[in-house]
């Protein structure tokens, strides 16, 4: 049934903050079959009940105060497509369980880092990633991985790292992300304009940029 494979859960329906955490999903009963949910009503701060979905293809939990990691979700070893944008994630850890992920969306959290995207030490392998968004995080280019693609993400296709706190990148930051066609940097504090284009020079597919409201010179 498409009830049963398809909850979807509307604030214009509960009602602001009603229904907060695993209270929205036990109304629904069972959800071990589930193959797409998408809760997006603010509020939601307990998201546990969601590991009992481990036939997730789809998970939409945008504009809620889930946090602090996604520990909540790596059970969940199916999902193809997770957005979890205007929470208050922290960190990306449990990322690494997610390895069939082909879409992420951490848009609008509290991120200050890309970790364990690149890692040396524990760096997690995302081979089906195509989209990373990290827009209007606390990025910093002292936590920006020296060599992202080749290590997580090496079939990324468009990254977004759109408003965040970024000076500068790394030389090899972009080095083995041969499919990379689409890199958003805009509304950053990039400022040296020789040694963003030598890291962009990386890139072999590379056919979108933006870079506008920076500093460069």
């Amino acid at each position: 049934d498409d009830a049963r494979n398809a909850l979807e859960v509307e604030e214009s329906i509960l009602g602001p903050r009603q229904g907060i955490g695993n209270d929205i999903l036990d109304n629904f009963g069972p959800i071990e079959e589930a193959e797409k949910i998408e809760i997006n009503v603010e509020g939601i701060e307990d998201a546990s009940a969601i590991a009992e979905a481990t036939s997730l293809n789809h998970l939409s939990m945008n504009v809620n105060r889930i946090s602090p990691d996604l520990r909540y979700f790596t059970t969940l070893s199916e999902l193809v497509d997770l957005s979890l944008s205007d929470n208050c994630i922290t960190s990306l850890n449990g990322v690494e369980f997610l390895t069939k992920l082909e879409n992420l969306n951490v848009d609008a959290n509290r991120l200050r880092s890309m970790s364990p995207l690149g890692d040396d030490d524990c760096c997690c392998f995302l081979p089906s990633l195509k989209t990373l968004s990290m827009r209007a995080n606390h990025i910093s280019s002292k936590h920006l991985p020296g060599c992202l693609g080749e290590k997580s993400v090496p079939n990324l296709q468009v990254l977004s790292l759109y408003q965040n706190r970024i000076t500068s990148l790394p030389l090899n930051f972009l080095h083995g992300m041969d499919c990379l066609a689409s890199l958003d940097l805009g509304r950053n504090r990039l400022h040296d304009e020789k040694s963003v284009g030598k890291t962009l020079s990386t890139a072999q597919v590379l056919t979108n940029i933006v870079l506008s409201q920076n500093r460069l010179k």
